[in-house]
């Protein structure tokens, strides 16, 4: 039994909201129907008959392009009666296709998308909105129409783990001259430990950003996705390249382990997209397999062209969107979701996943010790499972280093990592 939802037309708007509440979020199917029909439903942009559920409407689905006003959002923890007056499928498709970003985009010094100033009171940092709304939305009908509670199939929660490896090695495989002026550095500063890293690593060939045996005994390498970056086209790059025969070696020993490979397009392909096809085929070089999933370097994008370029070279699965400052939910979201290209009005094939922490985040933006970055880990899963969605984690190889500013933190990222489990898209 789908939920009915009636309505004056229909839109690609309306449709892609629809497809994402009901369909990725409540595991509920629904089907649209136009104009004055018999049956009750949901009522949206039509006066509500005895038995409809009435849904407010700005008008905001109806209309195309980015240049009118953002409608306004409904309170984090809202009530039903907040709908009445607020247009919650407007709401989700403001927050779900990143419409401030056409409309009045801010950026920070990378050009990163900032959130607008309307987010802060979503406390995006602890809820996934959405959901929020979703549940809400699902209470009523389920009043309503009490068979529908018998055809939900909610989404599976469950924790994903991925690593952007930047740097594979922090010491080896680097210029005899650059290892020779780290290891005099170290010595004049009287950093002990890294000396004896520095000669680990010449000696016995261990170095300590290389974790990735460790991996292998924490959780199958088949649950764990690796985005590997192999262009070096600013400072902010690594220097292992694609042309590195050491790095194609490791890659090709990755890909034989059974882990899942992604493309981690350069710097600079964050503003020139089509760098990204260019990227995806260093990989598929070495791999001899197309990569299906990508993460940009410091999660830069430009909208529209980055995705198109993402979809144009086979990408199907976006793990860009993460909250890099605070952590929580992007968007307001703890399920994969398709892209929405507000330009062409149309829903794409390119699935959205939101990463909901990030070590990095824990370290250097919120400046937390080990054990507050569990607790905080913490928070942010129970947030995810509740609303029945992914607790995606955003790592890095060196985060098990037990290196430099890492020291400290790897029982706390070990332990998220045992609790990887299969993705459920």
């Amino acid at each position: 039994m789908p939920v009915a939802v009636l309505v004056p037309q229909s839109s690609p708007r309306l449709e892609y909201v629809l497809h994402v509440l009901f369909e990725r979020v409540l595991g509920l199917s629904f089907k649209v129907r136009e104009g004055d029909v018999d049956s009750a439903g949901l009522a949206f942009g039509l006066p509500p008959k005895p038995g409809d559920l009435p849904l407010f409407d700005s008008g905001f689905l109806w209309k195309t392009g980015n240049s009118a006003s953002p409608p306004p959002l409904p309170p984090a923890l809202s009530s039903w009666e907040d709908f009445q007056s607020t247009d919650l499928f407007a709401a989700v498709f403001r927050l779900l296709s990143e419409y401030d970003a056409y409309h009045l985009p801010v950026l920070d010094k990378h050009g990163r998308y900032l959130e607008p100033a309307a987010f802060e009171a979503l406390d995006l940092a602890k809820h996934p909105v959405v959901h929020r709304w979703a549940a809400l939305l699902a209470e009523k009908l389920f009043e309503r129409f009490p068979a529908l509670r018998q055809e939900q199939q909610l989404p599976a929660p469950g924790t994903d783990i991925t690593l952007d490896l930047d740097n594979p090695w922090k010491y080896r495989h680097k210029p005899l001259p650059v290892q020779l002026a780290g290891m005099s550095r170290a010595w004049l500063k009287g950093d002990w430990q890294q000396v004896a890293e520095r000669w680990k690593a010449w000696t016995r060939k261990q170095d300590p950003n290389d974790t990735f045996e460790q991996l292998q005994g924490l959780l199958v390498p088949e649950n764990i996705t690796l985005f590997i970056l192999l262009a070096r086209q600013s400072p902010h790059d690594s220097r292992f390249t694609w042309h590195h025969k050491a790095w194609r070696e490791k890659i090709s020993w990755l890909q034989e382990a059974g882990f899942r490979l992604g493309i981690h397009p350069s710097y600079r392909a964050g503003e020139e997209a089509w760098r990204i096809g260019e990227e995806a085929g260093y990989l598929a070089d070495i791999t001899g397999v197309a990569p299906e999933a990508l993460r940009m370097h410091f999660l830069r994008y430009q909208l529209p062209d980055s995705r198109r370029a993402m979809i144009d070279c086979g990408i199907r699965f976006d793990y860009t969107p993460c909250r890099v400052q605070t952590g929580g939910f992007p968007l307001g979201m703890a399920v994969p979701f398709p892209w929405y290209d507000l330009l062409k009005e149309e829903m794409t094939s390119l699935l959205l996943v939101p990463s909901a922490l990030m070590d990095r985040t824990l370290l250097s933006y919120l400046r937390l010790l080990p054990p507050e970055g569990e607790t905080r880990a913490a928070q942010v899963r129970q947030s995810a499972f509740e609303a029945n969605g992914r607790f995606v984690v955003c790592l890095h190889n060196e985060c098990l280093s037990e290196s430099g500013e890492w020291r400290g933190w790897s029982p706390l990222f070990a332990r998220l990592i045992r609790g990887g489990s299969p993705a459920a898209w």
